[in-house]
């Protein structure tokens, strides 16, 4: 009989056990990166709404950093009337070139087609007067 119950118990604990450590909805969890939103002198841009694909989302914190998924995400920015040119730069410094945008007042292209007043690689064209949102592909 005591054989019996602890077989029953394994069986029942291995049962229970079998879901633990997954963490959640996907088998594997994507890579997380981290790129900044700045202006036309490199200043950041903090409170920027935006809602990636990947499901990384929220407003750039205050270095204008936001969280996106480097391996095929699409972020949508939500940006209110700014009147500066906008640049997307990488850990570094560096401006990030080539990536897609798109934005709903019709300015598209590729980050770094368009430098702006500042000079600095990376940068996205956007209707400054209406409040705009810029989908950029990675």
């Amino acid at each position: 009989m005591k054989k019996l119950s602890v077989l029953v118990f394994s069986v029942l604990a291995v049962i229970g056990l079998s879901g633990c450590g997954s963490g959640g909805g996907s088998d594997s969890p994507h890579a997380v990166d981290m790129n900044y939103l700045t202006d036309s002198f490199g200043a950041p841009v903090s409170g920027i709404g935006y809602d990636c694909l990947s499901g990384e989302h929220g407003v750039t914190d205050p270095s204008g950093g936001y969280y996106f998924d480097p391996y095929g995400d699409s972020c949508d920015f939500y940006l209110p009337q700014i009147n500066d040119d906008l640049h997307i730069e990488d850990a570094y410094y560096n401006g990030v070139n080539g990536l897609l945008y798109d934005c709903t007042s019709g300015f598209i292209g590729f980050t770094g087609d368009y430098v702006g007043a500042g000079g600095y690689a990376g940068g996205f064209d956007h209707d400054w007067f209406v409040t705009d949102v810029c989908t950029i592909d990675y």
